[in-house]
């Protein structure tokens, strides 16, 4: 092997171990409490759900109550990523305003 051809296969390494670990090393912001009990709540509808496909399963219950009430579990734990997605969502417009108002502000000065 040759110097170039080991620098390579090190630089190779070394990209494909950041892309790996980036999941570990980006910092994500504490979950707010309205987060914290919408996760909750969607892992209680994910549990009832699966309580529910074993019942049928076996046989505990009738085809057409299982099918009603998966379908309104299901829109009931999409209703709550739906509130996650717009809890975890930042108020842009706000950030927005406020370099705006920064850059004025320097602007004026």
């Amino acid at each position: 092997m040759t110097a170039g051809s080991i620098l390579f296969a090190i630089a190779l390494f070394l990209l494909i171990a950041v892309y790996i670990l980036r999941p570990l090393l980006i910092r994500r912001q504490p979950l707010t409490a309205d987060q914290t009990i919408i996760l909750a709540q969607k892992e209680q509808l994910i549990q009832q759900i699966r309580l529910l496909d074993l019942d049928f399963e076996t046989g505990k219950i009738p085809e057409d109550v299982y099918l009603q009430e998966r379908e309104s579990l299901t829109v009931g734990a999409a209703t709550l990523l739906r509130q996650l997605d717009t809890a975890e969502q930042p108020n842009i417009d706000a950030q927005i305003e406020a370099a705006v108002r920064q850059l004025n502000f320097s602007v004026d000065q």
